[in-house]
Order: structure tokens, then sequence, then C-alpha cells
């Protein structure tokens, strides 16, 4: 009878993933689009609404000479409420010390029929346009003859005086850039190691910064600029390095918000922070920029006055990063340190598992690193196992109790047996003696 050939089973094919229906987690869409809408709508409000419609506001000006300062300040607020703040001075000359030590914005003095309004474009070009297009027609209102007097002009390669905002800008954004590329790509660098880089980056920096500035003929001469560059690059650097173990993946999107969406707007140095809503205002003299612009300012134009307050807000954003950082480092050696038991005061009646199980008896007498010994093989009984070797058709084979088994030759080699007779009949089975006067067989009749 045929049968027939069995045929290869048909291979199963793995089933096709399908792309899911049900939609991107939102968990991972808020991800996705954390940064788009924090681009989006940062710009938008915190760039396009400051600066689409610059209003003055508390805008000081000393007011001098045979005028009434009440009576200026009130054609000032016919224009517009708030917009400017009026000091009164005693004579034309402190108003104009007024301006140089930047305790006013501008200075009007009247002498008979002329009027002088002294104003610093170093403020801001924007700043002065407005000053000086708010007191044309208070002039013409009190018959009066107007000469603009610029007491502080900037330097000619920077016309619209916006150089020292960019400067300022460049050591913002360089140093967030590099501790995010440190923190965010994989590095072998230890932690001392990023942190030296990080002052030598900001050392070179300062120092190329001022250089290419000055060689562009943007900023005047001098170096002492460089120093606050520094202070500001390792603020900036430090603090963002410090927020990285606390926020994790979230570094950028705090780190946009905080040194480039609230720090740029409220530095003064696009728009004059006189101009910017009042939100903006506030935060000009505690954000790092600002108090960089403030500080330049001052170093370029004013012969270094005011130079207190930035200073020590710069100096005080670097102790933010530097404790931080600090804190970090406490915090991590303490989770990777080993928890050791609690030692038992002497005479307490709890004790831990440790000190419980020093004053308990061991079972082995005390020898803890005694290797273990197998114990010793039990001496072969007598016919504990009956083994035959038969020679049938060459071959060797092994019988216990006649059954023949695979695995006899594993067995202990037992006490050989007496050789008897094979019965009649059978060639290869020994003969059993039977009747009543047959030796009995010493072995037990289960074996």
């Amino acid at each position: 009878m045929a049968y027939p050939s069995p045929q290869a089973p048909t291979p199963v094919q793995a089933p096709q993933s399908r792309p899911s229906r049900r939609g991107i987690p939102a968990k991972t869409l808020a991800g996705i689009l954390l940064l788009p809408l924090l681009m989006l709508f940062g710009f938008l409000l915190c760039y396009l609404l400051p600066f689409h419609a610059p209003a003055p506001h508390g805008v000081k000006v000393a007011v001098a000479g045979g005028v009434s300062a009440a009576e200026i300040g009130a054609g000032l607020d016919q224009q517009a409420s708030g917009a400017f703040d009026v000091i009164p001075v005693a004579d034309p000359e402190q108003a104009r010390q007024q301006v140089l030590d930047q305790a006013a914005q501008a200075a009007f003095v009247v002498n008979g029929t002329q009027a002088t309004l002294y104003t610093a474009k170093a403020d801001g070009a924007v700043l002065e346009e407005t000053v000086i297009a708010a007191f044309t027609p208070i002039a013409h209102a009190e018959n009066l003859t107007l000469n603009v007097v610029e007491l502080v002009p900037t330097v000619p390669g920077d016309s619209v005086g916006n150089s020292l905002f960019f400067l300022g800008l460049a050591w913002t954004l360089s140093p967030y850039l590099l501790v995010v590329s440190l923190v965010m790509q994989p590095t072998t660098l230890s932690r001392r190691a990023k942190l030296d880089l990080i002052v030598g980056v900001g050392a070179f920096a300062s120092i190329a910064g001022f250089l290419v500035t000055y060689w562009l003929g943007a900023v005047p001469g001098q170096a002492l600029s460089m120093l606050y560059g520094f202070l500001n690059f390792e603020a900036v650097a430090l603090t963002v390095f410090g927020l990285f173990p606390f926020v994790g993946r979230y570094i950028i999107p705090v780190a946009l918000t905080l040194f480039v969406f609230v720090n740029a707007p409220s530095s003064g140095g696009a728009i004059p922070y006189q101009m910017v809503p009042t939100f903006f205002d506030w935060l000009h003299p505690v954000m790092p920029l600002g108090n960089l612009i403030d500080a330049m300012r001052s170093i370029f134009y004013f012969d270094g006055t005011n130079m207190i307050r930035p200073t020590l807000v710069l100096c005080a954003w670097i102790a933010i990063g530097a404790a931080l950082i600090t804190v970090s480092a406490l915090l991590r050696r303490a989770r990777q340190r080993p928890a050791h038991p609690r030692t038992p005061r002497p005479g307490s009646r709890h004790r831990t598992r440790h000190a419980a199980s020093a004053h308990r008896p061991r079972r082995d007498g005390g020898k803890r690193h005694q290797r273990l010994r197998p114990p010793a093989a039990h001496p072969v009984r007598q016919g504990h196992r009956r083994h035959r070797r038969t020679h049938m058709g060459g071959q060797h084979h092994h019988h216990r109790r006649g059954w023949p088994s695979a695995h006899a030759h594993q067995h202990r080699p037992q006490r050989p047996l007496r050789r008897r007779q094979p019965a009649r009949g059978h060639p290869h089975r020994t003969a059993v003696p039977t009747g009543p006067d047959a030796p009995r067989d010493p072995r037990p009749a289960y074996q």
C-alpha cells in the first residue's frame, strides 16, 4: 500500500501591522507641539506686542529756567497722560547734568524766548525722537524758539543706536546654545570639564565679540565692556546648566522663555524700556541682558555712571547658577550613596536584622566559609541490582531482571554473579533450579 509523501507545511505569514486609528496620545502630541507653539506665541506676545506701537511712560525730563514745571507737565499730560515725569531743577547747568548722570532722559531749559532741549541719543534713537516730538508743540504754544542739543551722541557706526542690543544678544544666545549642546548631546565630559569649557568659551566670546563690534565701528573703544560681557555669558550659562537637572528635557522651552522671550524685550536695547508695556519695564532691572546694556551704555557714553546695580545683578545671576549646580550635585550624591543599616542603641530592646542574626547560633557550628563536601557513597549492597551481560548478535546487552536498559551502563559496577548453565531450550537464559530441594536465592524477592 502506497502512502502519499508528506508535503511541507505552508509557511504562515506574519500579520502586517496596520496604522492605528486611535490617533496620537495627548502627551505625545503635547510634546510635539510644545516648541512650535512656544515660538509662535512667544514672538507674538513678547516681541510684536511691545514693539509694534511703542508709547512712552515715565520718561524723566528735567525742567529749568523761566518756565513753570507744572505748566510743562500739564501740557505733556494733554498729549499723553503719564508719558513724562517732569523734574524741576534750580538752574540750566543742573538740568544739563541730570542728562549726563542718567538721572533724566532729557532736559528742557527756557531762557527768555529761547528754549533748549538737551537729549541723549545713547539712551535710544526712538526715545530721542519721541521727546523732540512731544516738546515741539509746547515750545510753539509758549512762543519759544526750540533748539535741540544732543549731549550724548552715539558713534558714527551706530546711527540707529541698536548696536549694544545686538552685541548683548550675541553674548546671551551663545551661552544658552552652548549649555544646551553640552547637556543634550551624549558626551564623556565630567561636570568639572563642562564648567571649565563654559568659562573658557565665555572668555573667548567676550573678547571676540568686543573686537568684532569695535572693528565694525559700532561701539567705542572702552575694553571694560568685555568684563561685563563675560559676566553676562557666565550668568546665562551657569543658570541654564543648573536648571537642567531639575527640568530635564524641558530645558529648551524653559531657557527660551527666560532668556529670549522675557529677557530681550525688557532689555531696553531695541526699544527703550520707557516705551514698552509696564510688565517689561518692571523686569528691566532684574534680567541680565538689560543690566548688561545699561553697563555698556554707561561705559561707552556716560563715563561709567550708575554701574553698581548692573554689576550686582549680573553677579547675583552667577550666584544663582552656582547655587543650582551645587544643590543638584549634592542631591545626586545623596541618591548614589548606599543605604547603611541603622545601628541600635546600647540597651535597646529593638534590634535590627543584622544585629539579631549576629547573636543567633549557627547550625553549621560557626564554620561559615567551610566548603560543603558531598556525602560519602553508600556501600553497594549484595544483589542490589542484577546486571547481566550476554552476547547477542555480536553486541553486548545489559539486563535488569530480564528487561534491557539503555542506561544500565551508567550504574555502579556490581559484584560479579556466579555463572550458571543456560536453561534447557533457551540458549541465553540461565537455568533456575526448581523443586523442594533447590537452594534458595539469598537476595530479596523485590530486587
